[in-house]
């Protein structure tokens, strides 16, 4: 089985601005990591464009950790090879280091990387009790994309936010345990989408384990998450 303890998001953390501390969040990614090595991960590396070899997923979460050197774009995407849903998995710019996440069908995939550089990644499917995933009340501030979980969530979760950016700002919660049919948000549930600077909060409706996705456009983008 594998196991993420806690939070893990891409990006220096703000110290001072209710976001878990620098070196919290080492430990929690070191964990994840050893928890890594010890699950069915797959990892690809590669220089430039590439698809890689096929692979087989269940349906639910799918983490990418990601690595990229170049400078210009980093794309990384799930392409179907028997008729399901191809998904986006990563687009930035430049030097990357960090981790993200989409819900996945079960299927046959293969990852295409468009990059002008080295990349390394390691994709992974979590599947934990409840026992390990942490209860709110939660606050993270970060920046750039960032995939948070396992969280507990119930009927009356709330769910806050605020970007400090000029683009694009998305949130969403993915269940462990669901159906691309149950969200209309492939697999997940649209918590915020915004443009621009944002402040608000609003109740969630997955009832048990789930995953934030935060989306934004740069790694420089500011966040913060609060879960109550």
């Amino acid at each position: 089985m594998y196991r993420r303890t806690l939070l893990v998001a891409s990006g220096p953390v703000l110290v001072g601005m209710g976001g878990v501390s620098r070196r919290a969040l080492a430990e929690v990614q070191t964990e994840a990591d050893d928890d890594r090595a010890a699950s069915a991960s797959l990892e690809f590396a590669g220089d430039g464009v590439a698809v890689t070899d096929e692979f087989e997923t269940e349906s639910g979460p799918a983490v990418l950790e990601a690595t990229h050197d170049g400078e210009g774009e980093f794309f990384v995407q799930a392409v179907s090879r028997d008729g399901g849903q191809t998904q986006s998995l990563l687009t930035q710019f430049g030097p990357f280091d960090g981790t993200t996440g989409t819900f996945i069908e079960e299927g046959t995939y293969a990852i295409y990387v468009d990059a002008d550089g080295e990349w390394e990644l390691h994709l992974s499917q979590p599947d934990v009790d409840e026992d390990d995933a942490e209860t709110p009340p939660i606050s993270v501030t970060n920046s750039g994309p960032g995939w948070l979980g396992p969280i507990l969530f119930d009927d009356t979760t709330l769910v806050g936010g605020a970007h400090e950016g000029d683009g694009s700002f998305r949130v969403r919660v993915i269940p462990q345990d669901g159906d691309a049919s149950d969200y209309v948000w492939d697999g997940g549930e649209l918590v915020f989408h915004a443009l621009g600077e944002f402040r608000g909060a609003t109740s969630v409706h997955v009832n048990g384990i789930g995953y934030i996705d935060v989306a934004v456009d740069s790694e420089q983008v500011e966040w913060a998450i609060e879960i109550e």
